[in-house]
């Protein structure tokens, strides 16, 4: 995901689709891990090193 480098360039549409991207590729984890059989044994942890916020103006 670019989430970062499209908010530094204002391109707000590319940013807004990089979110859904990024929350659609979370709830397939979601959705797999059961299915696997790990989701008890899993840790799913989401980091980043920028705290931005979307803001819908």
């Amino acid at each position: 995901s670019l989430i970062n480098h499209e908010r530094h360039y204002t391109k707000a549409r590319y940013t807004l689709d990089d979110y859904v991207e990024f929350s659609n590729s979370i709830g397939q984890i979601k959705r797999i891990l059961p299915d696997k059989g790990v989701l008890d044994d899993a840790l799913l942890m989401v980091t980043t090193n920028h705290s931005h916020v979307l803001r819908l103006r």
